[in-house]
């Protein structure tokens, strides 16, 4: 999990994450997934296409980082 966070840092700001950022982003992604795998939780897999509660979890860690303002705005 932790190589695939630096990846996606990598590919969406450019930069390795901070050590508070990568184990953030850890928790993060194993809530939800454990959050999106409880029966009776509403999540619409229906509306996003995606099969599993773990890839529901990284998209949303992947969407965050693209609505961050290090993303967005340009130094």
């Amino acid at each position: 999990t932790n190589e695939r966070i630096e990846w996606v840092y990598r590919l969406a700001l450019g930069r390795q994450p901070e050590a508070t950022e990568l184990s953030r982003a850890a928790v993060f992604i194993g809530r939800l997934s454990a959050r999106f795998a409880t029966p009776g939780i509403e999540h619409n897999s229906e509306q996003t296409g995606l099969k599993t509660a773990e890839q529901k979890a990284w998209s949303l860690f992947c969407q965050s980082l693209l609505a961050s303002n290090e993303f967005i705005e340009i130094d």
